[in-house]
């Protein structure tokens, strides 16, 4: 289950640096996509890491 959740989180945050659009400085996504990516990035590195410890 652990490492799923790390494979879950690198996939999230690969995808994010995949819209960006390579012509401007932006996300080719609206800005509460993207919030919403990261919080559940963070929510899963957060759940992994207290079943580590």
């Amino acid at each position: 289950m652990e490492n799923s959740k790390v494979e879950q989180s690198e996939v999230l945050l690969t995808n994010l640096i995949a819209l960006q659009d390579i012509n401007n400085e932006k996300f080719t996504i609206p800005h509460d996509d993207v919030v919403v990516t990261l919080k559940t990035v963070i929510s899963l590195l957060v759940a992994t890491q207290s079943e580590v410890i």
